[in-house]
């Protein structure tokens, strides 16, 4: 344990923390080090909190303590008393912060109120319950300075507490909303009326040395702290209505008050007369801001409170009205006159920013109650909250109702603000003019000078925006093109106009299609922008900007403006034309048709002869150096290609200047977001091009591997080229071989290293999936071994290639794959096969990527045959050895067709590698946890192994009697029912038969079914004395899937219609390691690596594996004969015909029916349905 810290170590503790911020690199690490070595010591907390209160201390010295105590306390007040902070240190920290509280430096006073709400967190209310008593004793009396850092602390402690979820924490938060808030509340309001009493003369006087004005500020900043506390309390301390559809008494009292607060803030300056700016007027603005989003938040939360404390209109009405006031000409003439050659060019665009942030605000608002869920009820719940209970929604639907009706009032009624501010020029009169002319109401409604207001001035871009594209034209575009719509004015603008014009479309949609004809009189189509007359901001057309507006207002509103534009015609008569000028004070337009263009590919048919015209225009923008003319032209043809409409053929002779292009631009921008929208359009080409690409995969496999190098340390972009080329081998399919040495393999090679920090952001998922794309489109490398299969039928009459085991009646030998001649399969293999050393860490350091790493081996085992086996056995061996036993039950659903797939694919070699898996996979089975769906799904495996490798089974059950898990497991079940002369390994094989004929009712798919009884008629004939103890567990799901398949018929035979359907397969296991369905943390692959599951290469491979399935010849009746006849062989006819006779006198008549229609007698030929009946079965069957 350490030892506490002495007075001496109080002396070095200060002088290391004033050592720390020396300039000399050596003196600070020396002193850091130290202090790190005393974070863990008693005392530490409480010298770091002495050294904060001593004034006489150096300033920065405390407030380095003054950190270091917040990040102590963070780390040590939870731990146990061995390692942490004891409690006795803790009662003395928690008394000792109080006499902490008045600090002068508002950077040490904000650590000391982080310090008081963390360890709130942690001891409110159990070890503190005392905290917010002290905290307004110290409001008593105490001097402006205290005041003002209690109400700090507070906000801090209240914001911590705030975020505790738990129900208890909530009841507690309640408890202290209920002790603070009538304090608050008043001193809120006694505040408010000074600051409303003292700005106006305050703004006036002169900034310099007025005590007015510093008292002000600090009654600002007192005012703002109490408002932010008292937001915490509305918003966490009682139950949101929006679910409990209770009023909330502090809306209903609080909420008036802050609308008239509002007002009365936003009056305070004198219209019509600039003030210089200065501290109380940027005090002001804050003030104004925090104001409007605590609305915002409360409207959010308690959205029917908010309604029925009567704030709703007024709020909006106050922000309506600053949007249309300040589209006001005036307004607009005054922001214009401050350029960049005016003397108070810095202090009005601070004033300008600052009314950006209010408007963006106003407009955040509106778009609250626009598409608030509870107003359009759709929010609520179907349940109570308390007792879930059906809903009674007759209420709720009500007040919903009740809102809209005044909402839809509200936008109906005259906008007192556009006839004080006067009608604003351009796009706003004719919004008024169109929805006159369209009857679409009022002209002067307040919905129709909002969203003049909208589109003719907040929707404009401005000097600044201007100012940045000259300036910074990537970073404009990307702020303006894909930016959350609180991050600017124009954007909030945007988001409001959609949001109402969604709401309103029969009256706004006339009004904003009437836009476009009086925009494009004011700057016609066939006009030079250089030669337009009027004002100019950053040498554009103040013209042009306003039908820079309208186009975005057009685009914004493409869906909801379908049946009142004629896209078409605007289209050809005009947009085409305007792009042809390339003068630079046509830019913003151009970028904005490619808005447009994006916004309404849906309307440019197929067959439309525009298209190829459209497309070549748009390659104009991308040509383009100017990134945000190039950008917008990439969004407009990610937009066409992407369309349901797109089709190759228009496309196709501009495809090469369009992939020069798109190189030209990853290779050419270092930004993130433009390289990712050019990686997403590249692959986009790829996919809908197809063949008209095919030319074009050589030079785009080339350029590939230097931009791989140029996106170092950007996972992003490295994993767009990984699909990328992941789509360009789907499109070359069987050519993709020439692609693997300069390309794929080197990507896969690092792709799959998990030593890369790359390997695990992102790279791991793709690089898999481009091997299995891989691996799917190469041409097939292995052809049937004809010779070999025919040698091995003929062992296979007597049984001489399965150890004495004979083969069923009809049974084909298992298909035999040969490596094809010539040096290029065996390289092709080589290559594809090479990256499975990495694949056994994959699958041991997660089971994220199981679905894909089983698909890989499914795809290896079809492409290489046995040549897998002899080429990287060891590492399957590997992969499978981490996999079974150590995952969930999806996970062994996932393995278990890459199995059965495998011993099918090459099934003396699989059969003979796979013993340690199934060895395994015997115990799990054994071992009684593992779920029946597991079970029976085992079980179409080791079908496969008895089918096509019968001694392997025998050999299987020897070892696991070996083993001692499996031995523990069978010690466990005891002999039961077994005879007691059965050895370790026919006593293995007894519970294995006992347990498959037990599960197999489990299976679901009718190939399974199949599968297992065919190896089950193969199981007749293994070498143990145990099999004819087990007929009458064996014979039942045998007959059951005869009847089902073969005997369903009125003559005994072809009831199934397997013949002519063919066998289904037990799994789609072609498909099945694919579906991760994002079940316990398999995630589903989707993408290219899903479109190869129709390859060329893959599905030729998967035909020749169905064709030579030797399950799907065999007939089961004929096998269940051929099984009889094998057993009677080996343990005689006498002992057979016992154990038949013992049969229940059901299950012998249907083992007769089977046997009898496999020979060709009559159903009731030799015998009745007892144990004669089988006796004579057998007879007539030839014995």
């Amino acid at each position: 344990m350490a030892q506490p810290l002495t007075q001496q170590d109080f002396a070095s503790l200060l002088s290391c923390l004033q050592n720390a911020l020396n300039q000399n690199p050596e003196v600070q690490k020396q002193a850091e080090a130290y202090i790190q070595s005393l974070d863990s010591r008693s005392g530490f907390s409480s010298a770091l909190a002495e050294i904060v209160g001593n004034r006489e201390a150096d300033h920065s010295a405390r407030y380095l303590a003054s950190v270091h105590l917040k990040n102590s306390i963070h780390r040590n007040w939870k731990k146990r008393q061995s390692a942490g902070i004891s409690p006795e240190e803790k009662a003395h920290l928690r008394s000792r912060l109080s006499s902490l509280i008045p600090q002068e430096d508002n950077q040490i006073a904000v650590q000391v109120a982080l310090v008081y709400a963390k360890v709130a967190r942690l001891d409110y209310p159990a070890d503190w319950p005392g905290l917010f008593g002290d905290l307004l004793a110290n409001l008593n009396g105490g001097s402006g300075l205290t005041v003002r850092r209690v109400y700090l602390i507070l906000h801090h402690v209240l914001k911590e507490l705030s975020s505790k979820r738990l129900v208890a924490d909530q009841a507690h938060f309640a408890q202290v909303t209920e002790l603070l808030f009538s304090h608050v509340w008043g001193q809120w309001c006694a505040d408010t009326q000074q600051l409303l009493a003292g700005l106006p003369a305050g703004l006036e006087a002169p900034p310099a040395g007025n005590a007015q004005s510093q008292a002000l500020l600090q009654t600002c900043e007192r005012w703002m702290l109490l408002l932010k506390v008292l937001r915490r309390l509305i918003l966490h301390g009682f139950p949101s209505d929006a679910k409990t559809l209770a009023p909330v008494p502090a809306v209903h009292s609080c909420c008036p008050h802050m609308v008239s607060a509002l007002q009365g803030l936003l009056g305070v300056r004198p219209r019509g007369k600039p003030l210089p700016r200065s501290h109380l007027q940027a005090m002001l603005d804050r003030a104004i801001l925090k104001l409007l989003k605590t609305l915002c938040q409360v409207l959010e939360v308690h959205p029917w409170s908010f309604h029925g404390a009567g704030v709703l209109l007024p709020s909006m009405e106050v922000c309506a009205n600053q949007l249309v006031e300040a589209a006001a000409p005036e307004q607009q003439q005054q922001q214009a006159a401050a350029g960049p050659g005016s003397a108070a060019s810095a202090s009005a665009a601070a004033a300008a920013a600052s009314t950006e942030r209010r408007l963006t605000a106003c407009c955040g608002l509106l778009i609250g109650v626009m598409g608030s869920k509870s107003y359009k009820g759709q929010a609520g719940g179907s349940l109570e909250p308390g007792s879930g209970q059906p809903r009674d929604t007759t209420r709720y639907k009500a007040m919903a109702a009740e809102v809209r009706a005044a909402l839809e009032a509200f936008w109906a009624a005259p906008s007192t603000a556009a006839v004080a501010a006067g009608a604003a020029a351009g796009p706003a009169a004719a919004v008024a003019a169109g929805a006159a002319a369209a009857g679409g109401g009022n002209s002067n409604s307040r919905l129709i000078a909002l969203a003049g207001a909208l589109v003719s001035r907040h929707m404009v871009l401005s000097r600044a925006d201007l100012e940045q594209w000259r300036d910074e034209p990537e970073e404009f575009a990307h702020t303006h093109g894909s930016g959350c719509w609180q991050d600017g004015l124009a954007l909030a603008a945007e988001q409001l106009y959609l949001v109402l014009l969604q709401a309103y479309r029969e009256v706004l949609g006339p009004a904003v299609a009437s836009l476009l004809p009086a925009v494009a009189a004011s700057a016609p189509a066939g006009v030079p922008a250089d030669s337009l007359p009027g004002e100019r901001v950053v040498g554009v057309p103040l013209v042009l900007l306003y039908k820079d507006g309208v186009y975005a207002a057009l685009a914004a509103g493409a869906y909801e403006l379908h049946d009142y534009l004629d896209y078409r015609a605007w289209l050809t008569g005009s947009l085409l034309a305007e792009l042809s000028d390339t003068s630079a004070a046509n830019k913003p337009l151009r970028r904005r048709i490619g808005a447009v263009v994006g916004a309404n590919v849906d309307r440019v048919k197929e067959d439309d002869p525009v298209r190829p015209a459209l497309y070549g225009a748009m390659l104009g923008l991308l040509a383009e150096p100017d990134p945000a003319l190039c950008l917008s032209g990439l969004g407009a043809l990610t937009a066409l290609l992407g369309d349901f409409n797109f089709t190759e053929e228009p496309f196709a002779p501009l495809l090469p200047a369009c992939l020069q292009l798109l190189l030209r631009v990853m290779g050419g921008s270092a930004e993130l977001d433009t390289q990712k929208q050019a990686f997403g359009l590249l692959n986009l080409v790829i996919e809908r091009c197809g063949e008209a690409l095919r030319p074009h995969v050589g030079a785009l496999a080339g350029a590939l591997p230097a931009l791989w190098e140029a996106a170092a340390g950007q996972s992003l972009l490295r994993i767009q080229i990984l699909e990328a080329v992941q789509r360009l081998l789907n499109l070359s399919g069987p050519a993709s071989p020439q692609l693997l040495p300069g390309l794929v393999l080197p990507l896969l090679s690092y792709s799959l290293d998990l030593r890369q920090p790359e390997a695990s952001e992102g790279l791991l998922e793709d690089g898999l999936a481009l091997w299995l794309v891989a691996l799917r489109n190469a041409p097939s490398c292995c052809e049937p071994d004809t010779a070999g299969a025919a040698a091995a039928a003929g062992q296979a009459a007597d049984g001489g290639a399965n150890g004495g085991i004979a083969a069923l009646e009809g049974q084909q030998p298992p298909l035999l794959l040969r490596l094809l001649p010539g040096p290029g399969p065996a390289q092709v293999l080589e290559a594809l096969l090479s990256p499975f050393p990495a694949l056994a860490a994959i699958a041991e350091s997660s089971t994220e990527q199981l679905p894909v790493v089983m698909s890989i081996l499914t795809a290896a085992a079809l492409l290489a045959g046995p040549a897998l086996w002899a080429a990287a056995g060891g590492h399957v061996l590997n992969v499978l050895m981490a996999v079974v036993g150590n995952v969930s039950e999806r996970g062994l659903l996932l393995v278990f067709p890459v199995l059965e797939q495998m011993l099918q694919a090459a099934p003396a070699a699989a059969a003979a590698a796979l013993q340690p898996v199934l060895l395994r996979l015997l115990g799990l089975l054994f071992g009684g946890k593992e779920s029946g769906l597991v079970v029976a799904n085992s079980l179409p495996v080791l079908g496969r192994l008895l089918l096509a490798a019968p001694q392997q089974l025998v050999a299987l059950c020897g070892a696991a009697a070996a083993d001692p898990a499996v031995a523990a497991a069978l010690a466990a079940r005891g002999r039961e029912g077994a005879p007691a002369e059965l050895a370790p390994a026919e006593l293995v094989l007894w519970r294995l038969l006992e347990l498959w004929a037990e599960a197999s009712d489990g299976l679901g798919q009718a190939g399974a079914r199949r599968l297992c009884g065919l190896a089950l008629c193969r199981a007749l004939a293994l070498p143990s004395r145990g099999v004819l103890g087990l007929l009458d567990v064996l014979l039942p799901p045998i007959t059951a899937v005869w009847f089902e398949t073969e005997g369903g018929g009125e003559d005994g035979g072809g009831g199934g219609g397997w013949r002519g359907e063919g066998v289904p397969p037990s799994y789609d296991y072609f498909s099945a390691g694919m579906r991760g369905g994002g079940e316990e943390g398999l995630d589903e692959v989707v993408g290219p690596a899903l479109d190869s599951e129709e390859a060329e290469g893959e599905t030729a491979r998967r035909a020749l594996l169905r064709d030579a399935d030797p399950a799907a010849a065999l007939a089961l009746g004929a096998a269940l004969r051929s099984g009889l006849c094998a057993a009677a062989a080996l343990h005689g006819e006498a002992a057979l015909n016992a154990a038949l006779n013992a049969l229940d006198p059901t299950l012998a008549a249907a083992v007769h029916k089977a046997t009898a229609a496999a020979a060709g007698a009559a159903p009731g030929a030799g015998g009745g349905a007892g144990g004669g009946g089988g006796q004579a079965q057998m007879g007539d069957g030839g014995m």
